[in-house]
């Protein structure tokens, strides 16, 4: 988990510093409430210096009004708590003069929006499109990331397992991977194997005739569905594994997750491709994963205005759909953002899994690999590489980055000779070149200066005749 903090901080930071905010004083003070949060003092946020890191949380520019800066905090804050009214737990941390504001311009959940929105359309000129879609891009940007930021910090104050709707991206990385591997690996392992083509992530998933087609048929092309919404939807959808393609459904059987997963919300996605991106093995670059989101204008979540969300997709070079003329409060992205009438759902399959496609072929695996049963010959003769799996190697990697050469291994490897049967899988497998065969005794050898206690050797030992003896 602190891996996964430290990763959305830092490009958290990255984002807010290419896009010109002052990072110094935001920094300041995420440590500032961190180390309140470590301590278990309380957070004041009426206080004008958390005021500050709320307003740059939240990509806040000096220069816009400042019934906008009151509107994003109570929303921010209204998301934090999963509640609809500011209730005496949240009315707390506001003064009564920006509480009485608050009230009387009646910004509450839909006003909030619809202020934003009303508040923006003031400012489009034509002439200036260019710089309001660079102006709005690094708000949108810096909105969701900052409250990205926010949950992960704020997470074990305000939240409590009763109020969480749908699975946030530490459910879904235990999922994949138990406590002590908690980790998002075997989703890149799998859209590089084929078994997953690709994922489309959808804002609100109405449970319409035209829209199930369209689930089916992504389902039944390998391409794995995420939604934002209450996990009780997730039952909803359970028995469309029939319609999943032979690889999702092995995946998805594999470990026990639906086919159309709901996360929390639409904010949660970023924390989840963040999380993608720093497992390793396949992406560089957000902008690489084969992920198409698809907006539709009937959002009856009512919580992120699509209108921020989709130039941060935009803005991150992810692929961006939108289903209905009214998708956007105003046509700012309409060169990047596609749109399709409801019910055309051939045209909207062919567009994503065009998109998909061209992700996959930048990325090189656009042609999956045949699979081949080895046989015991086969497996000797592969490289150590080759041998390992796609995850042993993401781990192998992050052992070798942990611990210098220099450091001396606490275990090394030991070896029973009355069961070894010689079959040399661990000299195949050891990463480290520790492992010989002695011709002569036709035995294991182990070099005790090479060997770092890994215990890869271990895994692949049919006999179990290897162990790890501590020195």
């Amino acid at each position: 988990m602190e891996k996964n903090k430290d990763q959305l901080k830092n490009l958290g930071f990255t984002l807010i510093k290419d896009y010109g905010l002052n990072l110094l004083e935001f920094k300041g003070e995420i440590f500032k409430i961190d180390e309140a949060l470590s301590s278990g003092k309380p957070i004041n946020f009426t206080k004008p210096e958390n005021l500050l890191f709320l307003a740059q949380s939240l990509g806040l520019d000096s220069s816009l009004p400042e019934r906008i800066l009151l509107t994003k905090i109570a929303k921010n804050l209204l998301d934090l708590f999963s509640t609809k009214d500011l209730t005496e737990k949240v009315e707390k941390f506001f003064p009564t003069e920006v509480l009485s504001k608050l009230k009387k311009e009646g910004l509450l959940v839909e006003g909030i929006e619809r202020e934003i929105t009303r508040t923006y359309e003031k400012f489009l000129r034509p002439e200036e499109k260019e710089e309001l879609t660079k102006s709005l891009i690094k708000l949108s940007l810096t909105y969701v990331f900052g409250l990205a930021l926010f949950r992960s910090y704020l997470k074990d104050l305000f939240f409590s397992k009763g109020n969480l709707n749908g699975l946030t991206c530490s459910d879904l990385m235990y999922a994949l991977g138990g406590t002590f591997r908690a980790s998002l690996s075997p989703i890149n392992e799998n859209l590089k194997t084929g078994n997953l083509k690709g994922l489309v992530f959808f804002n609100h998933l109405p449970l319409e005739e035209s829209n199930l087609s369209l689930v089916k048929k992504l389902l039944h092309q390998n391409i794995w569905i995420w939604s934002a919404g209450n996990e009780k939807e997730t039952l909803k959808y359970l028995e469309l594994i029939q319609e999943a393609g032979e690889g999702l459904r092995e995946f998805l059987e594999a470990f026990g997750l639906p086919p159309v997963l709901c996360l929390r919300d639409e904010v949660e996605v970023f924390p989840v491709v963040l999380e993608m991106l720093s497992a390793g093995g396949l992406f560089k670059e957000l902008s690489e994963i084969p992920l198409v989101a698809v907006y539709c204008s009937k959002n009856s979540l009512k919580t992120v205005n699509p209108g921020l969300l989709v130039p941060a997709f935009s803005g991150l070079g992810l692929e961006v759909l939108a289903i209905g003329k009214d998708f956007l409060p105003f046509k700012l992205l309409d060169e990047k953002v596609k749109v399709f009438e409801e019910g055309l759902a051939d045209q909207i399959l062919q567009e994503i899994i065009e998109r998909i496609e061209t992700k996959r072929k930048t990325l090189g695996i656009h042609q999956p690999k045949p699979r081949v049963l080895f046989d015991m010959e086969m497996r000797r003769s592969l490289s150590s590489s080759e041998h390992m799996s796609f995850y042993q190697q993401i781990l192998l990697e992050r052992f070798k980055n942990t611990f210098s050469s220099e450091m001396l291994p606490v275990k090394r490897a030991e070896i029973f000779r009355e069961r070894c049967i010689n079959c040399f899988n661990c000299v195949k497998i050891c990463p480290f070149s520790a492992m010989s065969i002695d011709h002569v005794a036709n035995s294991i050898l182990v070099d005790l200066k090479k060997c770092t206690g890994c215990g890869i050797c271990i895994g692949e030992c049919p006999s179990e005749a290897i162990y790890l003896q501590v020195i």
